[in-house]
Order: structure tokens, then C-alpha cells, then sequence
């Protein structure tokens, strides 16, 4: 079995464990926000295991689209010609920049929340930016099962 399809499958899997950690760490912080909870351990693990499994995801996923068959592509197509085949240009733009886009906001919202000492506004800045990690991966995986 060649290398690419099974760290194909890895990816599959790991971007699902991603998605599930975002949607517990998001609504962690938005449950917590409205209740003026305190920032606890608890908490900061949860954040930090979502902000460490995107990187995780990430490294699959560069790896994945470097050793991929299809990063061929830019080597038979010239750049107009990816960006104008739909398909080609999901696998060899988008999905790694939604990738990409999701890791950074993420980040974002760690770093902020890290120069606050205020515990509503750190579940805030969580809230707000692991959400909008959250909602690139999900609009990703559904365009995915379309094409």
C-alpha cells in the first residue's frame, strides 16, 4: 500500500479527533464566558491539546500534500490553469490554505489568550477563534464530501 494513501487515511482520522477537540474547546469557552467561570487547568489543557493536535494536523497535511500524487499537478498544469479546474485547484490551493488559515487562527486565539489575566476574556478570545478554526474544518470536510 503505497505511503500517501495511508497517511490519507491518518489525516481522515486525525482531522475528525481535531474537530472534535475544537468543538469541546469552543464550547467550553462560550459555556464558561456566559457563566463567569474561572480559567482553570482543566481549562487550559483542554485549549491546549485543540492548539496542539492543529499543528499535529498540519505537519500530516503538508506532509500529505508534498508526497501526494496530485502536488504533480503544478508540474503539468501551469497556475492559471489550476486555479481554473475546480477540482485541482480545492486539492492543490485550498485545502492546504483552509488548513493553513484554520492552525493560525487558532494560534491567535491561544497567544491572546495568554495576555490576559482576565478569565472572561480569555474564554472570549478561545470562544471567538477556536469557533472560527471550528467553522473552516467543517466547511472544508462538507465541501469535501460534495466534490
Amino acid at each position: 500500500m503505497p505511503l500517501h494513501l495511508i497517511l490519507e487515511e491518518v489525516y481522515i482520522y486525525w482531522s475528525s479527533i481535531v474537530i472534535v477537540t475544537l468543538f469541546f474547546g469552543t464550547s467550553n469557552a462560550i459555556v464558561s464566558f456566559f457563566k463567569r467561570k474561572f480559567f482553570k487547568t482543566f481549562d487550559l489543557r483542554l485549549f491546549l491539546f485543540g492548539l496542539i493536535f492543529s499543528y499535529i494536523q498540519l505537519f500530516i497535511g503538508l506532509t500529505l500534500y508534498l508526497i501526494s500524487p496530485k502536488f504533480n499537478l503544478w508540474y503539468k498544469f501551469s497556475v492559471i490553469k489550476v486555479i481554473e479546474n475546480k477540482e485541482v485547484r480545492f486539492f492543490l490551493l485550498e485545502y492546504p490554505l483552509t488548513n493553513l488559515l484554520m492552525v493560525f487562527l487558532v494560534t491567535v486565539g491561544w497567544s491572546l489568550s495568554q495576555f490576559t489575566v482576565d478569565s472572561r476574556k480569555k474564554f472570549l478570545r478561545i470562544g471567538i477563534f477556536y469557533g472560527l478554526g471550528l467553522m473552516i474544518l467543517i466547511y472544508r470536510a462538507i465541501k469535501l464530501k460534495s466534490m
